[in-house]
C-alpha cells in the first residue's frame, strides 16, 4: 500500500535494486539518517532551545530576543512534524493545514527574531507581522489547504529578504559584532534554501528528496543561540571587569591624603572627596554652588582652561 495525497511533499522515493545488505550499508542507512534521524534530532534540539529561551525571557524580560527566539524555535519544531509523523492523530486535512500554517508563520517570526538580535524590532513592524501570523492560517483553511494560496503567501517574504539583508548589513556596520556578521551570512543561506523549497511547492522545479528549510532553519537557530550565549558570557565578563575597575577607582578616589574630584564639561563639580573640601576650605555644599574656574588663582586660570579644553 502507498499512503499519499496529491501534494508534492508526499510520494515515493527512487527505487534502487540490489542486494539488501549492500543497499542498507551503502544507501538506505544514510538516507534514513538524513531524512529521519537528523530531522528528529534537529526538531528536539529546536524545541529544547525554544523552551530554554522562553524560560530565560522571564529573567531577561527587557531583552526581547529571548522571547522571539523561543517562540520561533518552538514553532520550527512543530513545523518539522510532517517530516517523521507517519500516522497523524487528527484528520489528514487538519494535519496538512497545521503543517502549511506552522511552517508559513515561522518565516515572519524569524524576521522578528533577527530584528531582535540587532535590537531593532520596531513595534509597528512587529505588530504587522503578528497580524499576518494570525490571518495567514485562516486564509489557508478557508482556501481548503490550497497549495497556490500557501505559495502566494510566501511571496512577500521572498521579495523582502534582499531588503532585509541590506538593512542588516547597515546595522552591522554601525554596531559590528560576531553575531551580527554571522546573521548577515545566515539570512542569505536560509533565503537560498527557502527559495528552492518555494519553487518546489509551486511545482516550478522537479521534486526529489527532501525540503531544505527544516534543516537550514534548525541549524540557523542553533548558531544564533550559541553566538548569543557567547555574547552574554562576554558581556558578563566585561561587567565584572567594570565592577572591579569601579571598585578600585572608588578606593583611590576616597584616599584620605589625596584631593580628588570629577568635574563636568561646564567646569562644575560632579564628585569630590573629603580631602578636596579640606584643601580648598569649602564644605561640599558650598563647593557645588561654584565652578572650579571661580576658585582658581587668576595666574593659573588661563593655562588650566587651555588644558581643560584640550582634554575635551
Amino acid at each position: 500500500e502507498v499512503y499519499a495525497t496529491d501534494r508534492q511533499m508526499n510520494g515515493l522515493a527512487p527505487i534502487t535494486i540490489g542486494h539488501p545488505h549492500v543497499l542498507e550499508e551503502s544507501f538506505y542507512r544514510w538516507q534514513h539518517f538524513i531524512k529521519s534521524d537528523l530531522l528528529i534530532g534537529l526538531t528536539w534540539l529546536s524545541a529544547i532551545l525554544g523552551f530554554l529561551s522562553l524560560s530565560m525571557s522571564f529573567v531577561y524580560h527587557k531583552d526581547r530576543v529571548y522571547l522571539w527566539f523561543g517562540i520561533t524555535s518552538v514553532v520550527n519544531a512543530l513545523g518539522c512534524l510532517n517530516g517523521f509523523v507517519t500516522e497523524p492523530p487528527v484528520d489528514i486535512q487538519i494535519f496538512n493545514w497545521f503543517v502549511y500554517s506552522i511552517r508559513l508563520i515561522s518565516v515572519p517570526l524569524l524576521y522578528i527574531t533577527f530584528a531582535a538580535v540587532f535590537k531593532k524590532d520596531n513595534r509597528w513592524v512587529t505588530a504587522g507581522l503578528i497580524a499576518f501570523i494570525l490571518l495567514a492560517p485562516l486564509a489557508i483553511w478557508l482556501s481548503g489547504n490550497s497549495q497556490k494560496v500557501a505559495f502566494a503567501l510566501y511571496l512577500p517574504f521572498i521579495c523582502f529578504i534582499p531588503f532585509m539583508l541590506v538593512v542588516m548589513l547597515r546595522w552591522t556596520i554601525k554596531a559590528p559584532s560576531t553575531i551580527h556578521w554571522v546573521s548577515c551570512v545566515l539570512l542569505p543561506a536560509l533565503f537560498t534554501c527557502g527559495l528552492i523549497d518555494w519553487l518546489r511547492l509551486g511545482g516550478r522545479t522537479n521534486f526529489e528528496g527532501i525540503y531544505l528549510v527544516p534543516y537550514a532553519y534548525g541549524i540557523v537557530l542553533l548558531v544564533i543561540w550559541i553566538l548569543h550565549i557567547i555574547d552574554i558570557s562576554e558581556n558578563r565578563k566585561l561587567e565584572e571587569k567594570l565592577r572591579q575597575s569601579e571598585s578600585m577607582f572608588r578606593h583611590f578616589f576616597n584616599l584620605p591624603l589625596v584631593g580628588t574630584a570629577i568635574t563636568s564639561a561646564e567646569k562644575g563639580w560632579v564628585q569630590v572627596n573629603d580631602q578636596t573640601c579640606e584643601i580648598l576650605g569649602y564644605s561640599r555644599e558650598e563647593l557645588f554652588t561654584k565652578t572650579w574656574a571661580e576658585i582658581t588663582h587668576p595666574d593659573d586660570l588661563a593655562e588650566d582652561v587651555r588644558l581643560f579644553n584640550q582634554m575635551l
